[in-house]
């Protein structure tokens, strides 16, 4: 598990403003460490997904990686949310609404599982759900920055440029 949390925690960082230059390599190497030392824990394979997934690239040992992590745990609420964002990629919009849908039933009290599908509902033209979402989010953590990220885009989005910009402005005071 100690790598399979250890590429987490690289692709975590790799997600951020200025990621380390070797982060990319180093969460690659810890998932295929956990993966080696133990093929039957599903973290392993899902953090190798999440790498191919927004670094790596290799978009067919994604799906299989998603796939078997899945098949290992199927509870593992993570491993649905960027499935979600994989199906997405490739505009399997239904499948990744449902894959999203999943991570919340899994994880209820996440805002970050809600937050985000609300931004699944905004990219499908769904702005009264993904305002929904973005509230249930806000609802778990005051003053969270997602929800008022998602807001601000949907507001965009909707021709309310002001209150958009205002959303934005708070959400990036919150968090840089």
């Amino acid at each position: 598990y100690a790598y399979a949390w250890l590429a987490e925690g690289y692709v975590s960082l790799g997600h951020g403003p200025d990621p380390p230059p070797d982060v990319f390599p180093k969460a690659l190497a810890a998932a295929q460490r956990a993966i080696q030392l133990d093929s039957t824990v599903a973290l392993g394979w899902a953090a190798l997904a999440h790498y191919h997934t927004y670094f790596g690239k290799d978009w067919a040992l994604a799906e299989y990686a998603f796939d078997r992590a899945n098949a290992l745990n199927p509870n593992l609420a993570s491993n649905h949310f960027h499935r979600a964002w994989f199906l997405a990629l490739f505009g399997r919009m239904n499948e990744a609404l449902e894959e999203h849908k999943r991570a919340q039933e899994l994880d209820p009290f996440s805002p970050l599982h809600t937050g985000w599908m609300g931004e699944l509902y905004r990219w499908v033209g769904l702005y009264e759900q993904g305002l929904a979402e973005a509230e249930k989010a806000s609802q778990i953590e005051y003053e969270y920055a997602l929800s008022m990220l998602i807001r601000g885009r949907i507001y965009i989005d909707q021709g309310r440029v002001e209150e958009g910009l205002e959303n934005l402005k708070k959400a990036s005071e919150i968090n840089p």
